[in-house]
């Protein structure tokens, strides 16, 4: 399922890649007004989310939560402190250092 969803996103990338391209040279060789510009452009990306439906299986990358953004220094840190130790393990400590810092953040309030 990963190779598949890999193939996906460098289909769509390339895509995006092709519509500049067309979209660059249509307006290279045609005079467009600016309204004219506005619809190709709402034409384009109509196009390029036409993937975004439940269905496709290449789904936008979300930011990151502050869980996520704390585990991912906290393993690092802890990693460098304990370089033999498993990853579960890390990740055992870094939950316990978040729920912490989770607590110590809501006390603060």
């Amino acid at each position: 399922m990963q190779a598949v969803t890999k193939f996906l996103k460098s289909v769509h990338k390339f895509e995006e890649t092709l519509i500049k391209e067309i979209k660059s040279k249509l307006e290279d060789s045609l005079s467009l007004s600016e309204e004219d510009t506005k619809i190709m452009d709402e034409v384009f990306v109509s196009i390029l989310n036409e993937c975004d439906t439940k269905n496709c299986p290449v789904k936008k990358k979300r930011a990151p939560t502050k869980y996520n953004l704390f585990m991912q220094n906290a393993i690092k840190e802890l990693k460098a402190a304990n370089p033999d130790i498993p990853k579960t393990e890390l990740m055992k400590r870094g939950a316990e250092l978040w729920h912490k810092e989770k607590s110590r953040l809501e006390f603060s309030k």
